[in-house]
């Protein structure tokens, strides 16, 4: 004959008791969570202190060249641009870029290259539009404090409230925070930035004078109609220096390619492979196919909202004291302490079924 399968009463209590045993521990290891300074705090600390530095290098630099600041640069950063103008590639969130302008985005990019397995002595591939100027130099003074190398291509269209002061680009930010011992790379390759990278704006006759003046600072500069042979030739680059993983901040077609492929992968870091690339594959696209990590700096407010860092708030803290400076710790005593009471239960629970 079969055996009755049906549960005891004292079966059925020893399941529930696990059941609400572990639930209950569980609660109560969330509930006494605490927070301490991340592993990285030191270096995060290290790279917010050298982008204010170099922020107010550019400030400094806009007060020289004649550059009034923008009134929606509230807190004097010096890297918020105008409204709409002739260089402007398209629109943008003000809130946006205000936000990228925290110092504490420097500290956010070391906890990013950190989570993409980066450490000191590795090449970063990076792709710097004009877009998000603060995101690039925040990008850089990560890769400083953390002993990566950036090898970065840096174009000069830019959005609304970017680096598109006709006066002050975005290379020439970088070149000149380079060229005065800020940061410690220069630009291995700057393009025009614009439609199809190759500085198509509305009034692509006067921006041509400021690609001039561009191509005067002495640096490798590049024109190519051709997108794929634009995308290759970018990669030629990144790859001579073993480049191990990919990051664009702001939205060069080149970084993004055709294909409106980040409808898909998402945002911030992304480690999902791509299956297959074709002619409209930006550098994104092709780096994911490698099984590279890559780094998408777009949408600031998801990003600030995934590291604890308020999205374009009234005032800041000092650096060092946002919460993207600290990780949640659990009580491991308390959740271990949990699991050895749900095994007595279940070792409870089998005698009583033999």
């Amino acid at each position: 004959m079969r055996k009755d399968s049906k549960l005891t009463k004292k079966q059925k209590f020893l399941l529930f008791a696990a059941v609400m045993t572990g639930a209950a521990m569980l609660s109560a290891a969330f509930l006494m969570k605490s927070t301490r300074p991340c592993a990285l705090y030191d270096i995060q600390v290290r790279a917010a202190e050298q982008m204010r530095r170099c922020m107010d290098a550019v400030k400094a630099e806009k007060a020289r060249r004649g550059i009034s600041l923008s009134d929606e640069d509230i807190f004097g950063t010096g890297l918020i641009g105008e409204d709409f103008n002739f260089i402007t590639s398209t629109s943008g969130d003000i809130r946006a870029k205000r936000t990228s302008t925290d110092p504490d985005m420097a500290a956010l990019l070391v906890r990013m290259l950190d989570e993409a397995s980066l450490a000191e002595g590795d090449v970063l591939a990076c792709s710097f539009s004009g877009s998000f100027p603060a995101l690039n130099i925040a990008t850089l003074c990560a890769c400083d404090a953390m002993g990566i190398k950036p090898v970065y291509t840096a174009s000069v269209g830019a959005s609304t409230w970017g680096a598109n002061n006709p006066e002050l680009s975005s290379p020439e930010m970088l070149v000149m925070l380079y060229e005065d011992g800020l940061i410690r790379e220069a630009p291995a390759l700057i393009t025009p930035g614009g439609g199809g990278d190759t500085g198509r704006v509305p009034d692509e006759e006067s921006f041509a004078l400021i690609w001039e003046r561009v191509v005067s600072l002495g640096y490798p500069v590049m024109v190519k109609e051709d997108f794929a042979a634009n995308v290759a030739a970018k990669k030629a680059i990144f790859d001579a220096d073993g480049a191990e993983a990919f990051l664009s901040a702001g939205g060069n077609i080149t970084s993004l390619g055709r294909n409106m492929v980040t409808d898909l992968v998402g945002q911030g870091l992304i480690r999902e492979r791509i299956s297959s690339v074709n002619s409209d594959s930006g550098l994104l696209e092709l780096y994911l196919h490698e099984g590279k990590p890559a780094i998408l700096l777009l949408n600031i407010r998801q990003m600030v909202s995934d590291y604890g860092i308020p999205f374009d708030p009234e005032s800041r803290g000092a650096i060092g004291e946002s919460a993207v400076y600290r990780e949640v710790v659990y009580p491991v005593w308390l959740i271990a302490a949990g699991l050895f009471v749900e095994a007595l239960i279940m070792c409870l629970y089998r005698s009583l079924k033999k």
